[in-house]
């Protein structure tokens, strides 16, 4: 095993590369510099990955979003707790409690927001063919979790001001579902890997 504890990696060899926006893609590029690849053929697998993120420079060169929209939403996934939530009572605590409604009308908005322009802007239009197998993989993973939202749907509703109690309940139902599966815990180690390779 190779120590790179005198390297002084977080002090003066992160400044150079860290770029991201937001800690936890931060920790993931701490980790890139930190972590030795243990052999010839991860060395090439990485070298052929951030070749990937070159050739798809056109589409990544202004890759960028409000830090505070992701933090927010972050923290927001975070408090869902997965118990027994059923559209009913999703439904009447939204109708009777107008600041509960307010509060996670807003989170949902910002949620939206983000998520469509991260996913139309830049995910879409990832040529995927142009990274390693293993890591086209996970840009698949990024994507088929956008679809899941059906994003545009709900950009519309906001674009319109159409946006309703039972938009939010939907997105609601569709949030906790894929925390309970473990998708949006797979999404977000793959976002912020993804953040860490592009920085």
């Amino acid at each position: 095993m190779i120590n790179t504890q005198d390297l002084h990696v977080e002090d003066e060899i992160r400044p150079l590369f860290d770029f991201t926006y937001n800690k936890y893609s931060g920790k993931q590029v701490i980790d890139i510099l930190k972590i030795p690849l243990g052999s010839t053929e991860a060395i090439l697998s990485r070298h052929r990955l951030l070749q990937g993120f070159i050739a798809n420079r056109e589409v990544l060169k202004d890759y960028s979003y409000y830090r505070f929209n992701l933090v927010e939403i972050y923290d927001f996934l975070e408090t869902i707790f997965v118990g027994s939530v059923s559209t009913q009572k999703l439904r009447w605590r939204f109708m009777f409690s107008e600041k509960e409604k307010q509060q996670k009308r807003g989170k949902l908005i910002l949620l939206v927001r983000l998520f469509y322009k991260i996913n139309t802007t830049y995910i879409c239009k990832i040529d995927s063919s142009l990274f390693p197998a293993e890591y086209a993989a996970e840009l698949a993973e990024m994507k088929y979790f956008f679809a899941g939202f059906n994003l545009e749907r709900y950009e519309t509703a906001f674009n319109k001001n159409k946006f309703r109690i039972s938009h939010m309940v939907e997105l609601m139902m569709i949030i906790t579902e894929k925390i309970g599966n473990g998708e949006a815990a797979a999404f977000w180690k793959h976002w912020f890997l993804f953040e860490a390779y592009l920085s």
